[in-house]
C-alpha cells in the first residue's frame, strides 16, 4: 500500500507478513464463494494490527456483556431473539443456565459458578463438529463463545488457562460452520434469514473474541485480512423486524444485500450509510474507527 493510499480502516496496521416478495439473500460464507480475492484482502489489510486503548477497552466492555444481555433478554449481537423461538438446543441451554449463574455468582458462589462453567465448557467441546447438524453446529458454537467469553475475560486464572486451551476448539468449529450450507434446512424464508444472519455473526465475532483476547494478551490481533471478508447485512431494521410483513418490508426499503466487513467500515467512514448504529454494528466499527469516532460510538442504543 503507498503512503498516499487510504489508512486500514481496522485501525493502525504494522505490516508483517415494498412488495411482499422475499428477497433472495445469498449465504456468502463459504470462501470458494467470496468475490472478493483473498489475496486483494491481503494486500489492503495487513496482518498485524494495534488497537488503541479506548477501542480495546470498549470492544472488552461490549463482549464481556454478551453473557448478560443472554441470560436477561435471551438475545446478543449475534443471537436473534426468534432464533431459538421452537426447539432449543442443548447447548443453548447449558449456555443460558451457565450465564444466569454467572451474572448472580457472589464471592460465596464463585467456586460453584466456575465449576458450572468448566463442565458445560468440557461437555460441549467433546462432540464432533463435522457430525453435527448445522443447527446443531451453530448452537454449540455460540454456546462455546457464551462460555469461554466468561472464562477468559473474568479475570480468574484458571478459568482464563482452560479458555485458552479451547480457542483451537473454538477456531475449528468457527471454520466448520463457515464452510457449511445452510440453503437448504430452513423453509421460512424470514427464518431462513434469521438463522442465515446469525451464522454470518457469530462467524465475524467469534474471530474477533479470539483477537480481543491476543490483542490483550500479545498487544496485537492478526486476523485482519480474514475479517475482511467476512459477509453480513448491514441494515439494523432488519434484524430488529417483529414480524414477517414487517421483515418484507425493511427488506424491500433497506435491501438484505451482505456487505463484507471491511467495505462496511470503509463506507462508514466515507459517510455511505448514515442509518443509526446498532450494538453490533458498533462493535465491529469500533476496532476499525478507534478514538477519534468514539462520540458517534457511544451514543445510546
Amino acid at each position: 500500500m503507498s503512503e498516499s493510499s487510504e489508512p486500514s480502516p481496522f485501525g493502525p496496521v504494522l505490516s508483517d507478513a415494498s412488495s411482499l416478495s422475499p428477497p433472495q439473500t445469498p449465504w456468502t460464507v463459504n470462501p470458494s464463494r467470496l468475490i472478493f480475492p483473498p489475496s486483494l484482502s491481503e494486500t489492503l489489510y495487513p496482518d498485524i494490527a494495534f488497537l488503541d486503548k479506548w477501542s480495546t477497552s470498549r470492544l472488552l466492555r461490549s463482549i464481556k456483556n454478551f453473557p448478560r444481555m443472554f441470560a436477561q433478554h435471551r438475545t446478543t449481537p449475534f443471537i436473534h431473539p426468534r432464533l431459538y423461538g421452537g426447539r432449543l438446543p442443548d447447548t443453548i441451554q447449558d449456555a443460558f443456565a451457565a450465564s444466569a449463574s454467572y451474572c448472580m455468582k457472589s464471592t460465596e458462589t464463585e467456586d460453584m459458578v466456575f465449576q458450572i462453567l468448566e463442565a458445560k465448557s468440557a461437555q460441549i467441546a467433546l462432540q464432533h463438529p463435522q457430525s453435527l447438524p448445522v443447527e446443531d453446529l451453530l448452537a454449540a458454537v455460540q454456546a462455546l463463545m457464551l462460555l469461554y467469553t466468561m472464562q477468559l475475560f473474568d479475570g480468574d486464572v484458571r478459568q482464563r488457562s482452560i479458555a485458552e486451551q479451547g480457542l483451537d476448539i473454538l477456531r475449528t468449529w468457527t471454520l466448520e460452520l463457515q464452510m457449511r450450507d445452510i440453503s437448504p434446512c430452513i423453509a421460512s424464508s424470514w427464518e431462513n434469514w434469521i438463522f442465515a444472519e446469525c451464522a454470518r455473526r457469530t462467524i465475524i465475532l467469534s474471530i474477533m473474541i479470539d483477537q480481543l483476547y491476543s490483542t490483550l494478551k500479545i498487544g496485537f490481533c492478526t486476523h485482519v485480512p480474514t475479517l475482511s471478508i467476512l459477509p453480513f447485512t448491514p441494515g439494523a431494521t432488519l434484524w430488529k423486524a417483529s414480524t414477517y410483513n414487517s421483515w418484507v418490508r425493511e427488506s424491500g426499503h433497506k435491501g438484505s444485500d451482505v456487505v463484507f466487513y471491511g467495505d462496511y467500515s470503509q463506507d462508514w467512514r466515507k459517510g455511505r450509510f448514515q442509518d443509526k448504529l446498532d450494538s453490533f454494528q458498533k462493535i465491529l466499527l469500533t476496532p476499525c474507527m478507534g478514538e477519534a469516532y468514539r462520540d458517534s460510538l457511544e451514543v445510546e442504543d
